[in-house]
């Protein structure tokens, strides 16, 4: 199972990419897990392993690029994509 990250503190947002994000789990027979985060400081409590990540740049409290190393140093293979 592919773990996705999708972290946006605009909740719409969030919704959007989880819509997209299961439309491709469908069309292609794929089996995901999806966290939806507004705020990337869960990582600081709960570090989680995730595969992708799609995070916004600017975030109040912790941002996007410093939550990506975060990522990037919890599992050095993330694909992150910035939105």
């Amino acid at each position: 199972m592919i773990k996705i990250l999708i972290c946006d503190d605009d909740l719409n947002i969030g919704k959007q990419v989880d819509s997209l994000v299961k439309c491709f789990e469908k069309k292609y027979k794929l089996k995901f897990h999806v966290d939806i985060k507004n705020s990337g400081e869960f990582i600081l409590k709960t570090p989680l392993r995730y595969d992708i990540a799609f995070i916004d740049i600017e975030m109040p409290s912790i941002s996007g690029l410093n939550l990506g190393k975060l990522l990037k140093s919890i599992n050095p293979d993330i694909i992150i994509i910035v939105i």
